[in-house]
């Protein structure tokens, strides 16, 4: 930009000493304005520019001769909410305190700004109405960069927090996404995780204008996003238009990169954002996002970590079902679970089962309870918990079943067992079940060992009356 000065307004022919000191005076407040390497300007109290300097063309890409006489509000972005009212009414040293705004800079980018706002009586003389009434005067400085840089710290920061707290992924996604485009002025940041068979994503996105979430399902064979991960590699366009692989769904949009997510060592995601022209993007972004990515990874990894962990300590090892530990949580929720009506608590015990044992040996005893616990996996309704109790001892809870229903369900598990073509060397081995049922009323606010204690009662009396029968606990009849 060419050196350009204001043209000050100026007295003409000052014809006092008094004048005279006026008119140096004001050339020196101008001089020190010219020669600020902030930008600066005074304008009067409706917001017209008065004067200006070239730090403050520089800064807003226009030339001087535009600047002065416009309106301070045009150097702003249009939803910037100016302190206006404060600033006049501040005086001396308490107009210090800077505001953050976002204003129009170069080539139509965005710029974070501090104003340092001062309400000074203008001293000079001018042929302009309103000599003497109050004038602002700001000195503005572009702390774009460091602006950037501490939203991304903070950012990161948040993010090592949810790796090591309890934070879920969709929460943490939502964060990620809404931060991108408040903080660093993205127009659009969305975060996905693949299916499972890698044939579409699902995720959040968040967009400016929109000021809120959506939950997208797309697949992963179109888009800047689709390349990406089928290549496993980050992807940065700074033109989308001249991009044959973008997916147009914003017309301003104007730039969009894409990262990989990766969990375990594996692509499970994307991180897509999307910019207008305010904000072209750059290799600075990529490398935020490669590194929001990394967070993200840890997360699912301690996710899944942590899934692994519950699941081992409530699974049975041998059978596959759940175990003595997990039977025992549920029965302690019932009480508090409002959509329980009822609860029947099975208990099945494998009559012979030690001569099994005793005869063939403890590792066919186990590959025995193996296949039956599959056997009864199929007897069973989806949410019913089956859970081996202990030693040949299996626990089924089913919710809302009446009598009839807990009857059909038992007379299932009787005759699943009694078919099993067991044998062993040719030589048929023979097993049945005994199965005893007691019965969780609300009302009666059962207790999870009491329940435990007349079911197996339940289950002893089918022993006694020979083994392969059902017994209902003699309260519940």
């Amino acid at each position: 930009m060419e050196t350009e000065r204001a043209k000050p307004v100026r007295l003409s022919n000052p014809s006092s000493p008094m004048e005279n000191e006026i008119s140096v005076a004001e050339q020196f407040y101008r001089d020190l304005i010219e020669h600020s390497p902030s930008g600066v300007l005074v304008c009067d109290p409706g917001g017209r520019i008065e004067l200006a300097n070239m730090a403050l063309a520089s800064l807003t890409g226009r030339p001087l001769s535009e600047l002065i006489g416009a309106n301070i509000q045009e150097l702003f972005l249009h939803d910037q909410d100016i302190p206006w009212e404060r600033w006049l009414g501040e005086r001396g040293e308490d107009t210090r305190q800077a505001a953050t705004l976002r204003m129009h800079g170069p080539d139509g980018r965005s710029l974070t700004v501090e104003c340092h706002v001062r309400a000074i009586q203008w001293p000079f003389a001018t042929d302009q109405p309103g000599d003497g009434e109050t004038r602002l005067h700001l000195v503005i400085q572009d702390v774009t960069a460091q602006h950037r840089r501490l939203h991304e710290l903070q950012l990161l920061h948040d993010l090592t927090q949810l790796v090591s707290g309890k934070e879920n992924i969709d929460a943490a996604f939502q964060i990620v996404a809404q931060r991108l485009v408040r903080d660093l002025g993205y127009r659009v940041a969305g975060i996905a995780l693949a299916s499972r068979d890698g044939t579409h994503f699902e995720g959040h996105g968040y967009h400016r204008d929109r000021q809120g979430f959506s939950l997208n399902r797309f697949t992963t064979d179109i888009g800047i996003t689709g390349r990406v991960f089928r290549e496993n590699r980050s992807i940065l366009v700074p033109d989308v238009r001249r991009n044959p692989d973008y997916w147009e769904f914003d017309p301003e949009i104007r730039s969009e990169l894409a990262v990989i997510i990766r969990s375990d060592g594996k692509p499970v995601g994307v991180i897509d954002i999307q910019s207008d022209g305010m904000h072209p993007l750059s290799q600075d972004d990529l490398a935020l996002a490669e590194s929001i990515a990394v967070h993200l990874g840890l997360l699912l990894d301690r996710l899944q970590a942590a899934k692994r962990l519950e699941r081992e300590a409530t699974t049975d090892p041998l059978t596959g079902f759940a175990n003595r530990r997990l039977l025992l949580e549920r029965l302690a929720q019932l009480a508090d679970d409002r959509r329980v009506e009822t609860a029947a608590l099975f208990l099945i015990d494998l009559d012979g089962f030690k001569q099994i044992n005793d005869q063939f040996g403890h590792l066919y005893g186990d590959a025995v309870l193996r296949n039956v616990a599959l056997r009864l996996a199929s007897c069973v309704r989806q949410g019913d918990l089956l859970a081996r109790y202990g030693g040949d001892e299996l626990a089924l809870l089913i919710l809302n079943a009446d009598l009839r229903l807990r009857m059909e369900i038992g007379e299932r598990i009787v005759q699943t067992v009694a078919n099993l073509a067991l044998e062993t060397q040719t030589v048929p081995v023979p097993l049945t079940a005994s199965v005893g049922i007691a019965v969780f009323d609300p009302l009666d606010q059962t207790g999870p060992d009491e329940l435990i204690a007349r079911a197996d009662r339940a289950m002893y009396a089918a022993k006694l009356a020979g083994g392969n029968t059902i017994r209902h606990d003699a309260g519940d009849c």
